[in-house]
């Protein structure tokens, strides 16, 4: 496939000269190859992309996954969810799938992430609870059925104050707020509105009062969030 082949000699002009400094530079440079394309060759281009996330090409695999979650290849769907069901495969590599699918894609998906979430929330082990895999396909699952992951706020958040911060005794200053709750909750408002407010504060009823400081950094980050909408 030529786009394929363009795509490949791409990745590899920018590594031999140097020019990647950061993880998505190359995916950046496949859109701008993308941007110009007109309909038919889109499709084209969108195609050899599914092509190599396929083939697992471990030289453009990370890369590519950023740039479908860019351009929201939701056609990409069918082969993003079988990477997801290899397991070992995903151990790895689960965060760069979740990142590539499209809203539309992951609602789709809704069942297999939920799936992935709930066998690593519910998990004995706190490596296994606190894995950036279950976190990433629980936004992913925001993203694409908002109501599915709201259940798994409070758990994810009682279990951050159990086994996070409570224990290196940090205070509620130090609490991490870019990680995946405000994200969750950002979905569920943008989607329900008011009425995702009201699930919000039902889910949150009973917050110990130890943990409510954090609770209010969480929901000013929200906020912060649906203020100043990110891509």
């Amino acid at each position: 496939m030529d786009f394929a082949k363009k795509i490949l000699q791409t990745a590899e002009q920018m590594c031999a000269i140097g020019q990647r400094t950061q993880m998505g530079d190359i995916a950046l440079a496949f859109r701008d190859l993308y941007d110009p394309l007109g309909p038919e060759e889109k499709a084209q281009f969108e195609a050899a992309v599914i092509f190599l996330l396929e083939q697992r090409d471990m030289r453009v695999f990370d890369e590519l996954c950023w740039l479908c979650g860019m351009l929201e290849i939701e056609e990409a769907t069918p082969v993003l969810m079988e990477l997801l069901r290899d397991r070992e495969f995903a151990s790895k590599h689960g965060i760069d799938i979740a990142i590539a699918l499209s809203r539309q894609g992951a609602g789709k998906a809704a069942a297999l992430l939920m799936s992935i979430v709930h066998d690593g929330l519910t998990s004995p082990l706190l490596i296994k609870r606190r894995s950036p895999i279950t976190h990433s396909c629980l936004i992913a699952l925001a993203r694409g059925n908002s109501i599915a992951a709201a259940p798994y706020l409070r758990m994810l958040f009682d279990d951050e104050m159990r086994n996070g911060f409570k224990s290196w005794r940090a205070g509620p200053e130090h609490y991490w707020v870019g990680g995946a709750l405000p994200m969750l909750m950002v979905e569920i408002v943008s989607e329900f509105g008011v009425d995702g407010v009201d699930l919000i504060k039902e889910m949150f009823q009973d917050t110990p009062a130890e943990w409510e400081a954090y609770l209010k950094i969480a929901l000013s980050e929200t906020i912060r969030g649906l203020v100043e909408p990110g891509p």
